[in-house]
């Protein structure tokens, strides 16, 4: 009788025999998951994320005109 296979190697047998589902299956998974969340926020029980800006605003204004404002004040 062969020596019985260690139950981590065994393991690591059944993942590389059926990696293809569960590759699927984590993107089931996080599919699922977005839909969740996605759900969950428009119900207001999970806060939407802040928007950023692309481009922010500037605080100061650079330029003639700025310059001349500055002058006068």
């Amino acid at each position: 009788m062969p020596p019985a296979a260690s139950r981590l190697s065994s393991l690591w047998e059944a993942c590389v025999r059926r990696r293809r589902d569960f590759f699927f299956g984590c993107v089931a998974l996080l599919a699922l998951a977005s839909v969740v969340r996605n759900e969950l926020m428009k119900k207001g029980v999970v806060a939407r994320p802040t928007t950023q800006q692309l481009h922010p605003q500037a605080q100061r204004q650079f330029g003639r005109e700025n310059r001349r404002r500055e002058k006068i004040e």
